[in-house]
């Protein structure tokens, strides 16, 4: 829990809010519906959602959000999907995506998505899109972070024309 409160501690101090990290502990394997108590999880099986979490309210804004993960030998080439959903009263809704083609080793996942109502629960999904008949996945972390002025530099913006 401390990990994802630290980039609060900059902004109480009348600083910007620094980057929020979610570590595994935060986040629910849909095999047991409850959290992962391992940071590998088996991908065997139909095309299904393997991980979600981890419940976060933000403040309004643009994010990003980087979800770590390694893939062994057994699953390159396999087609996985992120997805950012927002929950409310309402419902879930998808506010951001990014598919992926599986390969060896460490993988950072990255989606952006803007946030509207500081008020509605955020959750990020992992999905396998395809059947597998082997292999596994592992979480290492997810990490957030607010997009300012001072986060994008200086972009400098040009009518398409």
């Amino acid at each position: 829990m401390e990990a994802a409160l630290a980039g609060y501690v900059s902004a109480f101090a009348g600083g910007p809010l620094g980057r929020i990290t979610a570590t595994r502990s935060l986040f629910y394997s849909t095999e047991a519906n409850a959290p992962l108590s391992s940071p590998v999880v088996d991908v065997t099986g139909r095309a299904r959602c393997l991980i979600y979490g981890p419940y976060i309210q933000l403040p309004q804004g643009d994010w990003t959000v980087r979800l770590v993960l390694a893939f062994p030998q057994e699953v390159v080439g396999t087609p996985f999907t992120l997805e950012v959903s927002r929950g409310d009263r309402s419902g879930w809704s998808e506010v951001g995506r990014m598919s992926f083609i599986a390969s060896l080793g460490r993988y950072v996942g990255q989606v952006s998505f803007n946030h509207r109502d500081p008020s509605a629960t955020l959750q990020f999904k992992l999905f396998i899109d395809k059947a597998a008949f082997d292999g596994r996945v592992s979480l290492g972390f997810a990490e957030l972070q607010r997009l300012d002025d001072e986060t994008l530099g200086d972009i400098e913006w040009r009518p398409y024309s």
